[in-house]
This record gives C-alpha cells, sequence and structure tokens, in this order.
C-alpha cells in the first residue's frame, strides 16, 4: 500500500510539472508576442528547469537574442550578456538534439547564432551558423545576404559575390526582388558591401539576368513550350558584326534550322571573346539557345558544355537545368538527368512554372528511360513546394 502510495504522489507530481512548463511555455510566448521580453526570458528560464529539451532552450535562446538585438544589428556593447545567453541556450539546444526535430523553423536558430558569434566576434563560428541557415531554408533570400555581407568583411570577395548573387536568386524565386535590392541600397548593415563596385555589379548583373527571359516563354510561336525563349536578351549590344551573327541565329532558330542557328550562336560569341560587348545575361541566353538547338539534333554531348556555361552565369535558369536533363537523358545519364529534373523545380519561379515543367516531363519522350524509377516518380507526384509557418513543433 505504502509502494501505490510513493507511485502516486510520484506520478502526480511529475503530472504537476508537466502542466507547470506548458504553463510557462504558453505564458513565455505570450510575452514575446507582446514585446516583453524580460517576461519571456523569466519563463522560459523557469520551464528549462523542469523541461530540459531542444525546444524549449530554443524559445530560451530566441527570446535573449530578440532583447539583445533589439535596438538593432549589430548588438550594442550593453546587449552583450544577452548575445553571449543566446548562444548557450541555442547550442544547448544543438547538443539535445542536433537534428532540432522539435523546432519547425531550424533556420530561425541558425540565423540567430550567426548573428550573435558576429557580435561577439567569432566570424568562423558565424559562418558555419549562416551556412546551415541557408540549407535549413532553401528559399529564404536574407540568409545567403548575412552571409555576404560576413564574407565581404572578411576580405573574402569571391564568396562573398557568390552569397550575394545566391541571395538576389533566391529572391527573383520568391517574389522578393525588389525588396532584397532595396535593403541593399538602404540599409546600413550592408553600405560597406555595396560601395564596392565589384558587388554593385553583381547586382546589375544578376538583376539583369533574371529579366532577361531564360525561362519558358508563354509566345505562341508554334513550336511548343520547350523552344520558346524570348531574345530580349540581345538588347544594347555594341558590336553589330554580333548583333548580326546573333539576328541570323534567331532567324535559324525561329524556323528550326537548329545547325544553322547554333553555328551563328557560336560566331556571335567568338567574335565577342575579346570585344566584351555582351552583357553576361546575353551570353547565358546565347549559350542556352545552343543548347537547347543540339538537343534538338539530338547531340546531347555537344548540348551539355553549352548549358554548363548558362549556367555558370545563370545557375537559376530554371530552363537551363531543364535543357541539361534532356541532354543528359538522351545520353543515358539517368543520375545527371534525374539531378537536372531536381534542380529545375528547386529554381522555377513559380508554382505555375513547375506545373508547366511537370507536364513537360510526363510527356517528353526522352525521359521514358526514367519513368520505371521510384525516385523519378516521386519527383513528379511529390509536393511543388513546402511551407513552414511556426517557431516549433
Amino acid at each position: 500500500m505504502r509502494y501505490a502510495t510513493l507511485l502516486l504522489c510520484a506520478a502526480l507530481t511529475s503530472y504537476a510539472h508537466a502542466v507547470s512548463t506548458q504553463t510557462l511555455l504558453d505564458q513565455g510566448q505570450a510575452d514575446l508576442q507582446k514585446g516583453n521580453y524580460n517576461g519571456a526570458i523569466r519563463m522560459f528560464s523557469q520551464a528549462v528547469v523542469h523541461h530540459k529539451d531542444s525546444a524549449t532552450y530554443f524559445l530560451l535562446g530566441y527570446a535573449h537574442y530578440q532583447r539583445g538585438f533589439r535596438a538593432g544589428v549589430p548588438a550594442s556593447p550593453a546587449d552583450t550578456n544577452d548575445v553571449k545567453e543566446a548562444v548557450k541556450a541555442y547550442t544547448t539546444a544543438l547538443k539535445l538534439d542536433p537534428k532540432l526535430s522539435g523546432v519547425r523553423q531550424p533556420h530561425v536558430l541558425y540565423y540567430g547564432l550567426g548573428l550573435s558569434y558576429e557580435t561577439l566576434s567569432n566570424p568562423t563560428e558565424a559562418l558555419k551558423a549562416y551556412k546551415k541557415a541557408m540549407t535549413a531554408a532553401p528559399h529564404d533570400p536574407l540568409m545567403p545576404l548575412y552571409a555576404a555581407r560576413l564574407r565581404y568583411q572578411l576580405a573574402e570577395t569571391t564568396a562573398c559575390a557568390a552569397n550575394l548573387q545566391l541571395a538576389l536568386m533566391r529572391a527573383r524565386q520568391t517574389q522578393q526582388e525588389e525588396t532584397v535590392v532595396d535593403i541593399l541600397n538602404n540599409d546600413s548593415q550592408f553600405s560597406a558591401m555595396m560601395n564596392n563596385p565589384a558587388n554593385q555589379r553583381v547586382v546589375e548583373e544578376t538583376v539583369s539576368a533574371s529579366a532577361v527571359a531564360l525561362n519558358i516563354s508563354n509566345t505562341d510561336d508554334g513550336f511548343g513550350l520547350r523552344d520558346a525563349i524570348s531574345d530580349r536578351a540581345r538588347a544594347s549590344l555594341a558590336d553589330p558584326k554580333v548583333t548580326d551573327k546573333i539576328t541570323q541565329g534567331d532567324g535559324a532558330f525561329s524556323t528550326r534550322n537548329w545547325d544553322e542557328a547554333a553555328t551563328a550562336y557560336q560566331q556571335a560569341l567568338s567574335r565577342d571573346k575579346h570585344l566584351h560587348s555582351l552583357p553576361v545575361a546575353a551570353q547565358a541566353a546565347i549559350n542556352q539557345k545552343i543548347g537547347v538547338c543540339y538537343n534538338s539534333l539530338n547531340r546531347p554531348n555537344e548540348a551539355v558544355p553549352a548549358l554548363e556555361r548558362a549556367l555558370k552565369i545563370a545557375p537559376f535558369s530554371a530552363e537551363a537545368h531543364y535543357q541539361m536533363a534532356l541532354a543528359h537523358a538522351t545520353a543515358g545519364r539517368s543520375d545527371a538527368a534525374l539531378k537536372a529534373l531536381k534542380d529545375t523545380f528547386f529554381t522555377a519561379a513559380t508554382d505555375a512554372e513547375r506545373r508547366r515543367y511537370r507536364l513537360l516531363i510526363k510527356t517528353d519522350h526522352h525521359f521514358a528511360t526514367l519513368r520505371a524509377r521510384a525516385d523519378f516518380r516521386e519527383l513528379l507526384l511529390g509536393p511543388l513546394d513546402s511551407q513552414i509557418s511556426f517557431l516549433y513543433k
């Protein structure tokens, strides 16, 4: 009887702690929403005493992070203690659950950790955190933007430019390009980085490339979606010899004279090699068209180098990835074709565009050899996108 009583008491104590912890968590989140960070920290600090799990430590870290950076980025020296406490809570959450399975938006933790490490003059750990944030939120343009800023401070100019371009491309995907450009031009955090002429060129060229219709056009040219690519990339060319060859190529392209079109486009690029009159966006579009020509001629091994050049300039061109998938599939390289198809869906700017590619993939005979693969069927049947709405599960 005494043993049963002890068990009952233990169970009641455990239940009381569970109820108490949930009450603390609920109150803490209510305080967070009101901007009462002192109250939130008090609630979450009590909660971790009874419930030492990753999600609870995440909330505690998030509350310290919000209070530490309430005056903006970077945090003021007076708020350094909060920044240290945020790092302590976040790293504890990661130790308890490296996969952060209880946190619905892991990138929020990694982003806060990156800013905190920057404030504490630990750029190595900050970069690690930003990299994980970029992986955890593959569509968010702000994650690579902060990484670019830190890379610039570390004089890593090439990596800075790559992160900056990635941020702008992600912004295009999510229809936030105007917002991100406005941040770059007006937020003092990025003023030093954007005073650099090389970074200014990255923004100008990336925005220009995204404006070029590298993706499938809606023009009614009677050739079907696969071959309909806009010609706007050749605007404002300086050298008439280059322009003439592009015009010749476009004429052949429009009549499906693929061999003549490819030859003319290659001559245009060859003539421009020393003139440098073509904008990079135009170079990408022309190389992409060369890839289309060779795919249409059933010469996939000649299409691949042209498409690689296009993707080197415009890595988020969904149409170039799709053409690359066609080339690899035609050449019998199934794994490479599947990877290119995944990249096609990832880089497509809208759900409508993804649906269009899905229809093309289902009906194009070049992908017949892939249709027996489970991962190919999963790619076609899977959701177009995934969205996350809450901080923790």
